[in-house]
């Protein structure tokens, strides 16, 4: 009998403006880890509210509402309702058990509640409300990666199917963290191609890795490289990155503390933004 490590994964989406290969890569692992997908479709009807002047029993009201009887409105809503159908029949194509939330009010906070209850969440690094903004990653899932109450995979890009994973380990304990996480909810991945890459920017410097490292990857996968890479921290780890095809990058980023967050942030958002790959991240 298959034991199941993970159990809910939620997919955060543009509720109007869907991202396949998000939905794509959802359906893959909820599938591999027979995993529940649950599909958040997010809205900003912040944006679409104007000024409203009624006379109601107790006197006159002024507020911001949304004219859900507009055409735009209308429109939009349809625009919706076919893509959570788009999601429904990819999960149903896929054998994936699978539920729709939608929210309409506040869409960064209502993620951030769900995740504390999801055991993974997946977002589309490109997610925004604005057309023509495709910033990857986008603020709000900038947003979203450092105020996750659980591990994230950002989506940049199609993947047709994980066959590799790149640990990007600098000895801290936020990288081991990540590498312990991902390991727990995947161990699918176990008989995986793992290679352990560590950038040494430092001239003459030598990068040992610990032997605990070593025990712990050998009781969790059955094979794995270690791959030191010497010059300019970014640029060199790019250029690594560029030439892997079906891989998913662990890193351990995004760290609470205040001087963690700003030199992790720098780096991750860096390579999510020029590397189509999936990136899991996660942070204590």
């Amino acid at each position: 009998m298959k034991i199941c490590f993970m159990e809910k994964i939620m997919l955060a989406v543009n509720a109007v403006d869907l991202d396949k290969n998000s939905l794509e890569l959802a359906c893959s692992l909820a599938k591999m880890s027979n995993s529940v997908l649950t599909g958040l479709f997010l809205e900003n009807l912040a944006k679409d509210k104007e000024l409203v002047i009624k006379n109601v029993y107790e006197g006159t009201y002024i507020g911001l509402e949304v004219d859900r009887t507009s055409s735009e409105y209308t429109k939009k809503n349809a625009e919706i309702e076919a893509n959570i159908e788009v999601f429904n029949q990819t999960c149903q194509k896929n054998g994936v058990r699978s539920n729709v939330q939608r929210d309409e009010e506040r869409p960064v906070a209502e993620v951030i509640g769900e995740s504390r209850y999801a055991d993974l969440l997946i977002s589309d690094g490109g997610l925004h409300f604005k057309k023509a903004m495709r910033h990857i990653p986008s603020a709000i899932a900038r947003r979203i990666l450092r105020n996750v109450a659980c591990p994230v995979i950002v989506s940049t890009g199609p993947v047709q199917e994980i066959r590799e994973m790149v640990f990007a380990y600098d000895g801290s304990a936020s990288a081991m963290f990540a590498i312990k996480q991902f390991t727990y909810l995947f161990p699918e991945f176990s008989s995986h191609k793992l290679c352990v890459v560590n950038v040494n920017d430092r001239e003459g410097a030598i990068i040992m890795v610990p032997d605990q490292l070593k025990e712990w990857l050998e009781a969790h996968y059955t094979s794995f490289v270690f791959e030191e890479l010497h010059g300019k921290r970014e640029g060199i780890f790019l250029d690594y990155l560029a030439e892997k095809k079906n891989a998913i990058i662990i890193m351990g980023a995004y760290g609470r503390s205040r001087v963690s967050r700003l030199l992790r942030t720098v780096a991750a958002d860096l390579y999510v933004d020029k590397i189509a790959l999936p990136f899991f991240v996660a942070h204590q």
